[in-house]
């Protein structure tokens, strides 16, 4: 199937979406940011995101703001370009234009997606992708605010989109989806900037197969956190759920 993924075009029209065997896939329609400046009610202005060599790119996610002001959004290109990257592209105008972009993970055998990226209180930022072969999170770090990466770190995490944001206290948080029994939704805690990773915090472990997952979190309190994903209920209906943690 993924030579025939290859010919998919943008859709045209209504009538494309409607006769789409697949109405959720992602196809080669590039990247957009559409701003607001009423929190939401109202968007005054989307401009195309410029992601050449890649074939597409993909993030759920938001862009981080860096101390400086600048946007950092992390994107990946879709499981079907053959580069299987995890990349950034920079605002340093609100987002209302955008850099090229910053290849950040590429790993022979690898296979990158849906990164996300948080800058702690050194300044020091740090990129977490989806690997789609073996299920491990991988950790990528700058020191120069994204200009240049080091190679990924493979982490001993097993799990599927990952939501990584730097506390107040300077540690980093990542949570995460686990796709394997006993299903859940995970977190790990780093307190040295991303050298290493506590063991696994265990938010839920009650879901009964792996349609789960993308957390998002966010630190309401000093080290208590919110986290927001999907999964199936007692019922087997798949809705939006959350959990509140400590750290």
């Amino acid at each position: 199937m993924r030579g025939a993924w290859r010919d998919w075009r943008p859709p045209q029209s209504e009538a494309d979406w409607d006769g789409h065997p697949f109405p959720y896939a992602r196809a080669d329609g590039g990247a957009w940011v559409h701003l607001s400046h009423d929190g939401g009610r109202t968007w005054e202005h989307t401009v195309e995101v410029a992601i050449d060599p890649y074939r597409g790119a993909f993030s759920p996610k938001g862009a981080a703001q860096l101390a400086g002001g600048d946007l950092l959004l992390a994107l990946g290109s879709h499981n079907y370009d053959p580069l299987h990257v995890s990349f950034i592209v920079r605002s340093r105008d609100g987002g209302r234009s955008w850099e090229r972009p910053v290849e950040v993970a590429r790993q022979e055998g690898k296979e990158f997606s849906e990164p996300s990226v948080a800058q702690l209180s050194s300044g020091k930022l740090l990129l977490v992708s989806r690997e789609e072969i073996e299920g491990h999170l991988h950790l990528s770090t700058s020191e120069d605010g994204g200009e240049t990466w080091g190679v990924p770190r493979e982490l001993p995490i097993y799990g599927f989109p990952s939501h990584c944001v730097s506390l107040g206290d300077g540690r980093a948080v990542v949570v995460y989806g686990r796709r394997r029994a006993p299903y859940g939704i995970r977190a790990v805690v780093s307190e040295d900037e991303g050298d290493s990773w506590s063991d696994e915090i265990v938010i839920r472990d009650d879901f009964r197969d792996g349609n789960l997952g993308y957390p998002a979190v966010i630190e309401y309190q000093p080290g208590q956190l919110f986290t927001a994903y999907y999964g199936e209920d007692p019922d087997g209906v798949t809705c939006i759920q959350g959990t509140y943690f400590d750290v």
